[in-house]
């Protein structure tokens, strides 16, 4: 009898294993790999808050960055997530923002850069 996978395992298996790569390519090189920025939030035309998510070695991490205006940049919080646990939290948070992702990360091993 063949085993059935959901379609969501299967996404989420197959970014864990773009991730995967990812990572291997950070430790490497040594620079983590942009995942998605966006922006949260412009106060006037002078500041605006942003997430920038990036893959590192072994971990993804999730920024809150606050630039411009006149305070110095200052990152507002911080979140690290190991890199296989990454895929359900980001398919929890948004399906367009993993569809997106994935697609990002299948470019990137095309193009032979992870």
């Amino acid at each position: 009898m063949a085993r059935q996978i959901s379609l969501d395992a299967w996404q989420a298996r197959r970014l864990g294993d773009l991730l995967e790569a990812a990572s291997e390519a950070a430790a490497k090189t040594g620079i983590p790999t942009v995942l998605y920025r966006q922006v949260v939030e412009r106060e006037g035309e002078d500041a605006c808050e942003e997430v920038i998510c990036s893959v590192t070695d072994g971990h993804v991490i999730e920024q809150e960055i606050t630039t411009g205006g006149m305070l110095p940049a200052s990152v507002g919080r911080q979140r690290v997530y190991p890199v296989r646990s990454y895929p359900a939290e980001l398919y929890r948070k948004s399906r367009d923002r993993f569809a997106e992702v994935v697609e990002s990360l299948e470019g990137l091993q095309k193009a032979g850069r992870i």
